[in-house]
C-alpha cells in the first residue's frame, strides 16, 4: 500500500467506517480499486457505501486467490464459481444480489 492516500481518498478516520475503508483498501489495493474509491468518494457516496464495495472486492480476490492479478482480469467462470459459493454459504438472496451488484461496478 503507497505510504499515504491521494488526496481523493482522505477520510475522517474518527469515522469507524473510514477506518475500515482504509484498513480494506491495504487489503485490496489494486489501482482499479483506488480509482473507483475515489469515485464513490467524489460522487459523495457513505463510508459505508465503499465499505460494503471493498469488502465483496475482499472477498471475491480470497476466493478467487488473485495473488498478482487484478480482480479485472477475472474469468466469467470464475465469476460464477464465486456467486456458487456465497449461495453454498447460505447467505441470503439480497446479500448475493448485493455482491454481484457490487462487483458489476
Amino acid at each position: 500500500m503507497a505510504a499515504s492516500a491521494p488526496a481523493l481518498l482522505a477520510f475522517n478516520l474518527n469515522d469507524r467506517a473510514a477506518r475500515a475503508v482504509e484498513t480494506l483498501l491495504g487489503e485490496v489495493d489494486y489501482p482499479e480499486v483506488r480509482a473507483f474509491a475515489a469515485f464513490v468518494r467524489l460522487k459523495g457516496l457513505s463510508n459505508r457505501t465503499l465499505e460494503d464495495h471493498l469488502r465483496t472486492l475482499r472477498d471475491l480476490s480470497r476466493h478467487a486467490g488473485l495473488d498478482n492479478r487484478s480482480p479485472k482480469d477475472l474469468t466469467t467462470a470464475e465469476l460464477r464459481a464465486y456467486v456458487a459459493d456465497l449461495q453454498r454459504r447460505s447467505l441470503s438472496a439480497s446479500t448475493v444480489a448485493s455482491r454481484v451488484a457490487n462487483i458489476q461496478r
